[in-house]
């Protein structure tokens, strides 16, 4: 069943909103009313999308978490996982920029339920620890996991296309010669 335009918009309206109220507020300080205000719409409507200001974070959190596992799969889950890395790199930038600023505001939100940063954390090790196998230790699993999500960081955060690609670039040079000769094997190539 096709969903109504309506519902659609004001649903991006909400979560929109939600995230501008994000740029500037805490999670716990943001309330339904606040949510309201800025989407301009009433209570009922706002009901009639989310339970709870909880519900719309975890909706949020798990439609990141969505996008971030798509932008994995052009880089772990190909056939050619050893041909153009930097090509595959550059499609999950693009991916994510689309969504930097969802996702930087959602990593901010922690509840018992939401934890968009640490669940793409997880995400991203179960892959990099599938291409490694046993081969690496503890330490370097947790060396590249960290190292590849702190490059994520920096390409969300920068505004600058020329650093942003720069940044693609040493993620590109780390997954194909620093983590191979850390972890003593071809990471690029799923050895």
């Amino acid at each position: 069943m096709k969903k109504d335009l309506r519902v659609i918009k004001t649903d991006r309206n909400i979560k929109n909103s939600f995230i501008k109220l994000l740029q500037n507020k805490s999670f716990e300080a943001v309330t339904v009313q606040d949510i309201l205000d800025e989407a301009m719409i009433n209570r009922t409507t706002f009901y009639n999308h989310f339970s709870s200001k909880y519900d719309l974070a975890e909706n949020l959190a798990s439609e990141m978490l969505g996008k971030f596992d798509q932008a994995l799969n052009i880089r772990f889950d190909s056939p050619d996982i050893n041909n153009d890395i930097f090509e595959k790199i550059n499609k999950i930038g693009k991916i994510l920029s689309e969504n930097h600023h969802v996702i930087l505001a959602m990593w901010d939100v922690y509840t018992e339920t939401v934890h968009l940063y640490e669940d793409m954390i997880s995400l991203l090790r179960s892959r990099v620890q599938t291409i490694l196998n046993a081969s690496a230790s503890e330490f370097q699993l947790e060396l590249a996991v960290s190292n590849l999500m702190t490059m994520l960081r920096r390409i969300l955060t920068d505004k600058d296309a020329d650093a942003i690609n720069l940044h693609l670039e040493v993620i590109s040079f780390f997954e194909t010669y620093l983590l191979p000769k850390a972890c003593g094997r071809y990471f690029a190539n799923g050895k």
